[in-house]
């Protein structure tokens, strides 16, 4: 009687652990459809496909370590 009652409590603790980890994949799976991102063409470089918006301008700093003398 024990045996069954911890059988089922383990059970249960399965298959809300799996139900919590189905639900994590699939949200990461909806914000990488977000971003362009297509999980089920392979991994062909060519199969990622970003969302640029015109105009779009991408910061950046430098610094100058050597000049050229000529």
């Amino acid at each position: 009687m024990i045996g069954m009652v911890a059988l089922l409590v383990i059970a249960g603790v399965g298959l809300v652990a799996g139900l919590a980890i189905w639900a994590r994949v699939a949200w990461i799976k909806r914000q990488f459809r977000k971003n362009g991102v297509d999980l089920n063409a392979g991994f062909k470089p060519s199969t990622v496909t970003r969302k640029e918006e015109p105009g779009q301008v991408i910061e950046a700093e430098y610094t100058v370590i050597s000049k050229r003398e000529e």
